[in-house]
């Protein structure tokens, strides 16, 4: 949704009207806090393994044992869509998807069996290389026409992996940079693919 919708421009201009920029004032400070009553249904998805599960506890201030908390591990840990309202706002809510590509969870039914289509926005998380099933979740978003972000995780994992590969030779700038040419180049190949 972008700018003002008609019907809050024509309550603006009612107001500005009857009331002067006093009643203009009066009318946005009574609904300003309006945005917090709609629903936002968010999809957290990717591969199994990329971190989906941490991304929301992280998000939402959670611990991964706090009451409450998604579950993770290092094994396929979610099985089934699982809802995740924000405890400042619950109509804010994060949903914690299957990861895509697993024999539970198969490109071939996966769209169905998390009712896809249901989500406002979509946060589709990759972690150390940009997939094939990244690019897949990234179209599937699109030709839904709702918008997403790519989150690339476990750059911390990468970080150390770098940095035990290459010793004191290691060039935490040097190995970030790569790290965002990448994402930045397969972001730009996917963009044209659409």
């Amino acid at each position: 949704m972008a700018g003002i919708i008609e019907e809050d421009h024509i309550s603006m201009k009612n107001a500005f009207k009857t009331n002067g920029l006093d009643g203009l004032k009066q009318m946005i400070v009574d609904n300003r806090d309006k945005w917090e009553s709609i629903p936002v249904r968010i999809a957290v998805t990717g591969n199994s393994g990329v971190g989906k599960s941490s991304f929301i506890n992280a998000f939402l201030g959670l611990k991964p044992n706090a009451p409450g908390a998604a579950a993770v591990g290092i094994t396929e840990t979610t099985m089934q869509v699982k809802a995740y309202p924000h405890p400042m706002n619950e109509n804010f809510v994060l949903y914690d998807l299957p990861g895509v590509g697993t024999q539970l969870f198969p490109r071939e039914s996966y769209l169905e069996k998390v009712d896809f289509q249901k989500y406002d926005f979509f946060v589709i998380l990759s972690a150390t290389r940009f997939t094939e099933n990244d690019a897949w979740l990234g179209h599937k978003v699109k030709l839904l026409q709702k918008k997403f972000f790519f989150v690339r995780t476990k750059i911390d994992s990468d970080m150390e992996n770098e940095k035990e590969d290459f010793g004191e030779d290691f060039n935490r700038e040097r190995s970030l940079s790569k790290i965002r040419a990448d994402a930045q180049d397969n972001l730009r190949k996917f963009q044209e693919q659409c």
